[in-house]
Formats: structure tokens, sequence, C-alpha cells
């Protein structure tokens, strides 16, 4: 305890202003502040693998084998300078530093740190009986981090801004993503927004003939190069359409193509994983919740 009182309570507590509320005993303040310490120091972890996820794509062959020895070997990172981290990984210093560039970090020895962070956060989290309820319950906490850690630059008031008079929202999805946009349709129907979802190229192709300046195009794509959609957003651009971008993966075609853009963590892979549908339903979840609110705070203004 002495050691994590050193490692990271005072880097949370710098930060933070904690009030307790008077309803509270002493075991439901405890269990609070506990509850509220696991978390925070979760976030420099949730970053890091957040960091790596969003931006693999962009990796050269060399980059994607240190991302891959840091996520399994973490906690050897505080202990090696770059010299020396370089060469247990078999590549260069500057190849490192490029790495640590391409996450948004500036240097490797501010990675250093943040790897300390993450890994004095796992000891506080590391708990050797968890049930698989207590598991999928931490696993959807981690994914909402990760939303917030991946959608922090970005304004959602703009989403609801730009949507605020828009009567029909024109949904794109492959894969898997065909599931998640089936989902949110009959959601959105409640907004009384005219909702309809695409996840065949022939609907898709056949479409193009409805959108216009009043038509929303939201494409779904965890690798942001779906071919289909990218095409869909240049044809929407030239009829007038708003097109929204959600991927995995930063600086893609249909991440840069988009007028506004997303972000959602990526699965990693895991056949069990319900990550990629669970953070987008998340995700739209967020975005037009803050539409309904200006809906009604414009209705409401209208009234008076």
């Amino acid at each position: 305890m002495e050691q994590l009182k050193k490692d990271i309570i005072p880097a949370i507590l710098q930060q933070t202003k904690i009030e307790i509320a008077g309803t509270l005993n002493n075991a439901g303040m405890i269990g609070a502040l506990r509850h509220f310490l696991i978390q925070e120091s979760l976030q420099p972890f949730n970053k890091i693998t957040t960091l790596i996820e969003s931006n693999k794509h962009m990796l050269t062959k060399g980059e994607t084998t240190i991302a891959n020895y840091i996520i399994t070997n973490l906690d050897e990172v505080p202990d090696f300078t770059i010299s020396e981290m370089a060469k247990k990984i078999d590549v260069s210093s500057s190849m490192l530093t490029r790495f640590c560039k391409k996450l948004g970090i500036d240097s490797y020895s501010k990675f250093r740190l943040m790897a300390k962070e993450a890994i004095v956060g796992g000891r506080i989290h590391d708990k050797p009986d968890t049930t698989s309820l207590i598991e999928v319950k931490q696993d959807y906490i981690t994914i909402l981090n990760k939303l917030e850690t991946l959608n922090e630059g970005y304004d959602v008031k703009e989403f609801a801004a730009r949507l605020k008079n828009v009567n029909r929202i024109f949904f794109y999805g492959l894969g898997e993503m065909s599931f998640v946009v089936t989902q949110i349709k009959y959601k959105l129907m409640e907004l009384g927004i005219i909702v309809d979802c695409f996840s065949h190229k022939y609907e898709m192709e056949k479409s193009k003939e409805l959108l216009n300046p009043e038509t929303v195009v939201v494409g779904l794509s965890l690798s942001g190069s779906d071919s289909e959609i990218h095409h869909l957003f240049e044809v929407a651009k030239v009829k007038g359409s708003l097109t929204v971008g959600i991927t995995s993966q930063k600086d893609t075609p249909i991440y840069c193509e988009a007028e506004l853009s997303y972000l959602i963590p990526s699965s990693n892979g895991n056949a069990l994983s319900s990550v990629n549908e669970t953070s987008t339903l998340l995700l739209l979840e967020v975005l037009f919740k803050e539409l309904n609110g200006l809906r009604k705070k414009v209705a409401v203004e209208e009234i008076v």
C-alpha cells in the first residue's frame, strides 16, 4: 500500500477534488473511494492499449513488432532506457521514438511514465478470484473508458447541432456491423426520425438515388477502408448529404472522407468479444442522446 501511495495516488489526487456524500456510512465511503481509485488507476493502461489499437493500421512491420511486445510485456517498459528496450526488441532507438510519436506520445521517456502508472494501476485492480460477471462488468467499463479516450477531442454537441433539423438518416454497415445498424434503426424511429439501414452491396448501390441535402449518411467500418462505404461518402458529398464515419482506425479513407468522424475501440480479434458491436451501440447512444436533448430544448423554446 505504501508503494501505491507513492506511485499513483498523488498523481490522481493532484487532478481530482473528492467530495463524499453525507449520507454514506464508513463502509459506503470506503467502497465508493475504492471503486473510484480502481477506475482512475486503470486509465493509463486503457490509454496505452487504446492508442495502439486505434493506430495499428499506420504501423510498419517493425513498429507492429514493438506494439505486440509492449502489450505483452508492459511491465518491462519502466525498467529500460530507450536503447536497452530497442536492443531487447531488436529494433532501432529511432524506430521506438517514431512508434511513440505515431501514438501521439512526445517521447519514449513520457511513454515510460505512462507505462509505470499503468502497471501500478494493474496492481490495484488485480484480484485472484473474479467471477465471470465481474469480468464482463469490467469489460464494459473498459469499453466506456476507451470510448472516452478515443473521442476526447471530438464535440458531440456538433453532431447534435448538425443533425438538429434532419429528418432522414441512412446507416451503412457490412459484416458484423450490419447487426448494429439494424439495432439502432428502431431506437431512432422513437425519436421521430426516418431511418433506414443498408448492409448489402446491392442495397447500397440503389440507395444512392435517394441521397439529398436532407439526408445524413452514417457509415460503420471497423477497418475504415471498406471501399463501398468510402464510395458512398463520395457520392453523398456530391449530393449535399452530411457524412458521419465511425471506425476503429484513425486516418483511414472513411475516417478522412467523413465530415464528422468518431472512433470506437478494437476487439483485438477475440472471437468471444462483442467489443465492436457494444462500443458502436454505446457511441451511437451518446450521440443520439445529445441530439434528442437538443431537440427537446428547441421544442420548449418554440412553445415559450
